[in-house]
């Protein structure tokens, strides 16, 4: 039988958004997710209603088709810098976007690709104004 992992007072992991009591009490370890449904280590699952907030989950988790386009995409070029250069997957998205994105022109609509959080949209609510 393989060893539960434990998360503690004892725990050498920083949960930087997770208080101390918390952690004193124990932290439930999630080990999969399948759908919308993640599994802790017992086995036990739970509804996924936290990370899709703020993390890129809304799809789902063991998509097999966005982990094969993901995986993909990495092995042709994972990043490069949005800085006066550009890549064909946002500019793809940004097409698809603009044609069924609500505008308040019927000439012009724009997709936003921000470098750190908050500046997409930041970009996003000034574009919106124009």
């Amino acid at each position: 039988m393989e060893k539960k992992v434990k998360v503690d007072a004892t725990s050498h992991l920083i949960l930087a958004r997770t208080s101390k009591d918390q952690i004193k009490d124990g932290i439930t370890v999630i080990t999969k997710g399948e759908g919308v449904r993640v599994f802790d280590q017992d086995g036990k699952r739970y509804l996924d209603l936290e990370a899709g907030g703020t993390r890129p989950v809304h799809v789902g988790y063991g998509r097999e088709e966005m982990a094969r386009a993901a995986y993909d995409q990495m092995c042709e070029l994972c990043y490069f810098t949005p800085m006066a250069f550009a890549t064909e997957p946002p500019l793809k998205l940004a097409e698809v976007m603009s044609q069924i994105a609500p505008t308040r022109s019927t000439d012009s609509s724009s997709f936003v690709m921000g470098r750190r959080r908050g500046i997409g949209h930041q970009a996003g609510q000034t574009l919106s104004l124009f």
